[in-house]
């Protein structure tokens, strides 16, 4: 009976090893959709606001209240098996190996690529967050510099601004566009700790369009809006 437990402990650490199944709480099986091969990169002609919204591992009892909270909840490291993960400090990471969706509910529609926030020392990480969102952005590398191609969109509400914090030995996972367009270039994420010290991810080969580099989102609303375009419907991403 020992030998027929044994054995069976081994098949199911195995399955758990490679995702097939899920043992704990934390490490949840995911199938994505079958409509992975019908998905598009991101061609836009703007700046899109920063997305990448988390949820804070402990509540943040100076806020003011009334921020808009995000579900997206931190997890424990011992639930992920990468191999970037042997690397010490706060740091992000973009996972250029798989295509998942990236979008908003059913407008899902576009490839992405899982980024990851990690927290690997012995002290909880502070972050500046509006709206649950972090100070996080997308930058690329043109003539000689880098520029963002992404940006922080700033609230008038006071009660909007807060912060979020990752404990040790935590990650925050996300998703960001798989830009195209007509420069071919490279591209990393910049996420902003304090106002001035920020850590950068790893860079991954992209292209993008050069309006990307100066007009923002808001800005090509009211631009479409005053030709007349897209009056009773936002515009699409593409």
């Amino acid at each position: 009976m020992n030998v027929v437990r044994f054995i069976f402990l081994i098949i199911v650490s195995i399955l758990i090893g490679f995702g097939v199944i899920s043992f704990f709480p934390c490490v949840k099986t995911q199938i994505l959709p079958t409509y992975t091969e019908e998905l598009k990169d991101l061609s836009i002609h703007y700046k899109l606001p920063a997305h990448i919204a988390v949820k804070s591992s402990l509540p943040n009892t100076s806020a003011l209240g009334g921020f808009a909270e995000c579900g997206n909840e931190a997890k424990p490291l011992f639930c992920a098996f990468f191999k970037f993960f042997n690397k010490q400090g706060v740091f992000i990471y973009i996972d250029t190996s798989k295509i998942v969706p990236f979008g908003e509910h059913s407008y899902e529609k576009y490839r992405g690529y899982k980024i990851f926030i990690v927290n690997k020392t012995d002290s909880v990480v502070k972050l500046p967050a509006i709206n649950s969102i972090l100070y996080a952005v997308a930058e690329v590398y043109y003539k000689g510099k880098w520029h963002e191609i992404e940006y922080i969109l700033y609230s008038w509400c006071g009660n909007s601004y807060h912060s979020v914090f990752l404990r040790p030995g935590e990650y925050w996972e996300d998703v960001v566009p798989k830009y195209t367009g007509r420069i071919k270039s490279k591209m990393r994420y910049k996420l902003f700790l304090t106002e001035e010290q920020y850590v950068l991810s790893n860079e991954v080969p992209i292209s993008f369009n050069l309006s990307q580099l100066y007009i923002t989102k808001d800005s090509f609303c009211q631009i479409m809006d005053s030709l007349g375009i897209y009056k009773d419907e936002p515009p699409p991403l593409e």
